[in-house]
């Protein structure tokens, strides 16, 4: 199971609902009445008053009922492909004047090219329409992204909670289902591109809830890749013989090398608000069981935030290649970050993510990459915290083998 496209909802997702909800669906309905007076004619227009009137019965050139039957659907956020079509063309105007900007998390446009970079399939699948998601992209606060995307799909393909809608983009892009990933603030829509073999994330941003069946994620850059293996001889950075982020084959590969790698999950849900007491206590029978089979005496929590004064000093550090007098055990809460283990005449190199634990033994030449906006918290196991020193090969092999960033 690779990934190898990624598809995203928008609304909650990667612009904030506040947009939508806030601006773009006021901006329609106060314009409403006067577009539909003064467009009627058009083709394009009299198409959509034509599917209009023909759910509310009624005829095409009563304008009056079309219009309020418009405002209602608004009003209730009615995923009506109509009405969606219609708001897309108002929208187009303010878009073009400037009088309106797409609305982007921050963290969006930088983690969606870094996909792209490596060759990741990048496509929407959203309830407004595709002309409406379009301008969005196309007239957003970061300006024209619509050149990371390779296709754009609404709801002309299925109703985003019916799996036969996932079963459909994926015929359409002709991959995999399972090598699809999709992002969607959304349960019911998460839950329907799982019951079609999808991968599946959940991002929670602000007032967002999650949904403990589904990974979950405060923004993209929680799910900067996937924990993927690569393999390198040590001789040569830029010739991997081996590269997967399938978890049973890095799994696999890691045990043959004699290297522990888990995935843990929490008996209760874990939020960054935690104390390292809580944090500790909802993965208390892991931990216990790691004591009781490798001799492991303590544990405690460290993390790491983007603005941390010492980031660049830390990370500088751990990047030069070293060893511990006792295994360095780590269990990424949230997160990210890269270990390089230097086995024999190979580099090692594990991403591990989220719900990942790493075991390196003791003695054993790495380093490790936190990037250069670290965000992680992770577990650490000690049989003696003093023991942890690194000792510095001054081997300057790190230097040529690829970054985490």
């Amino acid at each position: 199971m690779s990934i190898t496209t990624i598809v995203t909802d928008i609304e909650g997702t990667i612009t904030d609902i506040a947009f939508v909800k806030d601006e773009l669906f006021p901006y329609a309905r106060a314009r409403m009445a006067t577009f539909v007076a003064q467009h009627a004619e058009e083709p394009a227009v009299a198409e959509q008053l034509q599917s209009v009137a023909k759910a509310i019965g009624c005829d095409a050139d009563e304008l009056d009922p079309i219009v309020s039957q418009l405002i209602q659907w608004i009003d209730e956020d009615k995923k009506a492909p109509a009405l969606k079509t219609l708001q897309g063309m108002i929208w187009k105007a303010a878009y073009t004047s400037g009088e309106l900007k797409g609305h982007l998390y921050p963290d969006v446009v930088p983690r969606l090219q870094a996909w792209k970079d490596q060759n990741l399939g990048l496509y929407v699948y959203s309830s407004g329409s595709v002309g409406a998601q379009k301008l969005l992209f196309g007239y957003s606060v970061a300006g024209d992204i619509t050149g990371l995307f390779s296709g754009y799909f609404d709801t002309q393909m299925g109703q985003k909670q019916d799996a036969e809608s996932y079963n459909a983009i994926a015929r359409e892009i002709g991959e995999a289902p399972d090598n699809i990933l999709f992002l969607s603030d959304h349960a019911g829509e998460l839950e329907a591109a799982e019951q079609a073999g999808w991968q599946v994330a959940q991002l929670v941003r602000p007032a967002g809830t999650a949904d403990e069946r589904f990974p979950h994620y405060a923004d993209l850059n929680e799910i900067t890749a996937m924990t993927s293996l690569t393999i390198y001889p040590d001789t040569k950075a830029d010739t991997p013989v081996f590269q997967s982020d399938n978890s049973d084959e890095i799994l696999t590969k890691l045990a043959k090398l004699g290297i522990r790698f888990e995935r843990w999950e929490a008996a209760t849900p874990v939020t960054g608000d935690m104390t390292q007491e809580q944090v500790l206590a909802a993965y208390a029978t892991q931990i216990q069981a790691l004591k009781d089979s490798e001799g492991y005496v303590t544990a405690d929590v460290v993390n790491m935030v983007p603005d941390h004064p010492d980031k660049d000093m830390f990370r500088a550090k751990f990047l030069e290649e070293h060893t511990h007098a006792e295994d360095e055990v780590r269990f990424f809460v949230s997160g990210s970050g890269q270990f390089n283990l230097h086995l024999n005449d190979q580099v090692v190199s594990i991403v591990c993510t989220k719900d990942d634990l790493i075991g390196v033994p003791a003695g054993t030449k790495h380093w490790f990459d936190m990037g250069p906006n670290p965000a992680f918290s992770a577990i650490r196991l000690f049989n003696n915290p003093d023991g942890w020193v690194a000792r510095f090969t001054g081997d300057e092999i790190a230097r040529s083998f690829p970054r985490y960033e």
